[in-house]
């Protein structure tokens, strides 16, 4: 499937996404965005219009070179990162596959970003009662005696604060 890396005020909910937004009760489309959408062939990438529509400044990558630049999201992303002075009042947001969403938890904690991820996650029943797609989460309870509890993606997520997430390999 199609992943999309997009620093603006909001994200994409077709294609996998992160986004960066200054916090506000704004309405999203207020700022200046990039998009950073990535599939495996142009072919395979059919939202460019939707993106330029909200504004989004565009860097595409592709598994093949066809089109953009060859490579994976990450590696744009933290050059752009690196490149690109960001206010402290930047989020984050993320959802695509584990490994890209490990490599953007670590960048947003060495850029000091507030990131949120929505996990993937195998799900058999898709309502919380069969226990298929837990992630185990920091306890807010700082003094309790567990340092982790499970939570659903499917019930309690899919959107978590990536900073609370026990990210295992």
């Amino acid at each position: 499937p199609a992943q999309t890396a997009t620093l603006r005020d909001s994200f994409s909910p077709r294609m996998g996404t992160w986004a960066t937004k200054s916090q506000s009760f704004k309405s999203s489309f207020d700022k200046p965005s990039t998009s950073f959408p990535k599939t495996k062939a142009s072919l395979e990438f059919n939202c460019l219009e939707l993106f330029q529509e909200l504004g989004c400044q565009i860097y595409i990558t592709t598994d093949d070179g066809s089109f953009g630049v060859s490579g994976i999201i990450s590696q744009l992303f933290e050059k752009f990162l690196h490149e690109t002075r960001l206010n402290r009042m930047t989020a984050a947001f993320a959802c695509g596959p584990f490994p890209m969403l490990y490599r953007v938890n670590d960048l947003a904690a060495e850029y000091k970003l507030s990131l949120q991820v929505s996990l993937e996650s195998h799900m058999a029943c898709g309502i919380g009662s069969c226990l298929g797609c837990p992630v185990k989460i920091l306890s807010e309870d700082r003094e309790s005696a567990v340092p982790w509890t499970y939570q659903r993606v499917c019930h309690e997520g899919p959107v978590f604060e990536a900073r609370r997430i026990v990210w295992e390999n």
